[in-house]
């Protein structure tokens, strides 16, 4: 998965097989390690929502 953060917006890029373990309802992870052992992780996971939410805590970015 592919992360683009730019002001306000946020995409992810998925591989095929990452689109198909959203279709099965599986999160898909992946995260950036920083020199100084910062880990900065993003998640794309299937929810009951009406319209897309994210959301950024402990250096974790979750979109639903």
């Amino acid at each position: 998965m592919k992360i683009r953060i730019l002001n306000d917006a946020v995409r992810l890029r998925l591989e095929r097989d990452e689109v198909d373990a959203i279709r099965l309802g599986k999160p898909v992870e992946a995260s950036t390690h920083f020199v100084d052992a910062q880990v900065f992780r993003y998640c794309l996971r299937v929810g009951d929502v009406a319209s897309v939410e994210s959301s950024f805590r402990d250096n974790r970015l979750t979109v639903v």
